[in-house]
């Protein structure tokens, strides 16, 4: 199936695209909510500014997909592989990204409320100035991350692994770092609030 039959199908009522094969195509600015692209092939597609709330992709190849300023608030995202994908300024308020593989992802300026990470990879994943305020991360590998300035008030960081990853200036306030390993970079981090039980401190001493 090619770009013309998809935007027909769905244009016609069609939803169901599961497993359709899409490498490096061009959707841009596509408006294509509710769409089902279970396990679809998506890898280097061009989907910059496109409409997808709503819908399933779960184990979706988006490795390296240009998904700028894309709309993907309550999409399912579980088990997508998503790296080194561009989502910079993208929405995902409340979609599930449980799971999902964000490795070398460029997340910067995207909006992440309330978004369902746990479990998912994040390794030198581009989270700069990105809002996850009540957002759930626990048992995620943040290594390496970059999360400067970005807003994680009441995030669930219980067991996360965030050796590595810098959080200078960003504000985790009332956030749950209950066995987290804090093995990262906090200068100028707000942490008031914060929950701090049995986390691994950088010099390796564990916080009662």
């Amino acid at each position: 199936m090619d770009v013309q039959e998809l935007l027909r199908a769905y244009e016609n009522g069609r939803r169901n695209f599961k497993q359709v094969a899409l490498a490096d195509v061009s959707l841009e600015n596509a408006s294509l909510k509710e769409i089902n692209l279970f396990g679809a092939d998506l890898r280097c597609a061009q989907l910059q500014s496109s409409q997808l709330g709503d819908s399933n992709l779960v184990g979706a190849v988006l490795f390296r997909a240009n998904l700028e300023r894309a709309n993907l608030s309550w999409a399912n995202l579980e088990r997508a592989d998503l790296r080194g994908a561009n989502l910079q300024g993208a929405t995902l308020v409340m979609a599930n990204l449980r799971d999902a593989n964000l490795s070398e992802a460029n997340l910067t300026d995207a909006s992440l409320g309330v978004v369902n990470l746990k479990g998912a990879i994040l390794r030198k994943t581009n989270l700069a100035r990105v809002d996850l305020k009540e957002a759930e991360l626990a048992e995620v590998d943040l290594s390496g991350a970059n999360l400067q300035d970005a807003n994680l008030e009441e995030v669930n960081l219980r067991n996360a692994n965030l050796e590595g990853a810098d959080f200078r200036g960003a504000n985790l306030s009332e956030a749950d770092l209950t066995g987290a390993n804090l093995g990262g970079f906090f200068r100028k981090a707000k942490l008031k609030g914060a929950i701090l039980n049995n986390t691994i401190l950088p010099d390796g001493l564990v916080h009662q």
